[in-house]
This record gives structure tokens, C-alpha cells and sequence, in this order.
């Protein structure tokens, strides 16, 4: 699948990350992709972005270990139903969790282990009907790094996406998202 790294060259502290992956979820929902996962690392995280999507209209649900059983399947039902179009999670749904629906990957968290990030991005590869035979993964390039290995995981990430022949395209600036997924919509491939 191509990753769209979106790359700030400067820190991004954590409202401005916050912020930029909402944007990256509003531009995919503007783009026409109706099942989008945003992958977080810590249960803090999953709750603020929520809040940041809810000051902007966007219908989503939230999914954690921490919920209990019942709530956590109702929430995931909510998702796999098509009732709302953005679910964030964290660690709970990297495995044993089958909803092809999922049609693009914004992934948040700073993961860098191949295996995670297999697991992460393999829930939206999952093949449905009127889906298309690839989907975006949105990663955060972080060069200045928030935090003291941000940058190196970064960086460990991209060399991960490469090595599997993800077709890697660097953005400036998330409002490039929509034209670069359109480009590719069209052609299929997108050049740096």
C-alpha cells in the first residue's frame, strides 16, 4: 500500500501532532474513504484525539482495552456496521480483529517494530466489495522528534516501508494529502 508521510521539520509538540492527525483523518473523510482506523499507542492518546475530532464534527468511536467487554463490541460494531466512519484504537485492535470496511490507516502512535506495524496497517488489507486494491497509510515523520527516540523510530519506519516496497510519498503539509490520493486514485502510482 503507498504510506503518505506527512513531515514536519520542526517539533511538533503534542497538541500540533494531535491536530495534524485530525487533519489527516478529515482530509481522508474528504477523499471518500469511509472506514478509517487511526492506530495510537497509549489509551491517554485514543481520549484527546477523540476530543480534537469532536471540535470538529467528526462522527467516531473509540476503542480500547480498557473498556469493558460489552462496550468494547458495541463500539466495534458501531464501526463495522458503517454507523460512524472513524474508529480509533489503540494495542486492542491490533490482532484478531477482522472489519475489511477499514480502508485506510493513520498511524499516530510512533510504533516502530515491523511486526506492529504489519499488524496495524494488515487490518485495513482486508479485500470488500467496492474497495480499492490498496489503501492510504498516513504516518507522522516527526524530524525534529517530540520526544528522545521519536526521530530514530521515525526514520526506523520509513526504512521498514521501503524494504517491503510500500510506495513511500513525502508530504509538506497534510493539505497534500487529498490531491496526492487523488493522483494516485488515477494512476495508481505516486512519484516524490
Amino acid at each position: 500500500p503507498p504510506v503518505f508521510r506527512i513531515q514536519s521539520i520542526e517539533r511538533l509538540p503534542f497538541d500540533a501532532r494531535n491536530a495534524l492527525l485530525a487533519d489527516a483523518v478529515c482530509a481522508l473523510l474528504d477523499c471518500g474513504f469511509t472506514g478509517i482506523m487511526v492506530m495510537l499507542e497509549q489509551v491517554e492518546h485514543t481520549k484527546v484525539l477523540g476530543q480534537v475530532l469532536d471540535e470538529k464534527k467528526v462522527d467516531h468511536t473509540v476503542v480500547t482495552g480498557t473498556l469493558a467487554t460489552p462496550e468494547r463490541m458495541r463500539r466495534t460494531e458501531r464501526f463495522r456496521s458503517g454507523a460512524c466512519r472513524v474508529l480509533i484504537t489503540n494495542r486492542a485492535m491490533r490482532e484478531g480483529v477482522d472489519i475489511p470496511r477499514i480502508d485506510a490507516v493513520v498511524l499516530g502512535g510512533g510504533l516502530k517494530a515491523p511486526q506492529l506495524l504489519l499488524q496495524s496497517i494488515g487490518r485495513g488489507v482486508r479485500t470488500a466489495e467496492g474497495k480499492l486494491p490498496w489503501i492510504p497509510v498516513v504516518d507522522v515523520y516527526d524530524a525534529a522528534g517530540c520526544g528522545r527516540h521519536t526521530r530514530a523510530h521515525a526514520k526506523e519506519r520509513m526504512d521498514f516501508y521501503r524494504s517491503e516496497k510500500f510506495v513511500v510519498s513525502s508530504l509538506a503539509d497534510v493539505s497534500l494529502l487529498s490531491e496526492t490520493l487523488d493522483e494516485v486514485r488515477e494512476t495508481g502510482v505516486h512519484q516524490d
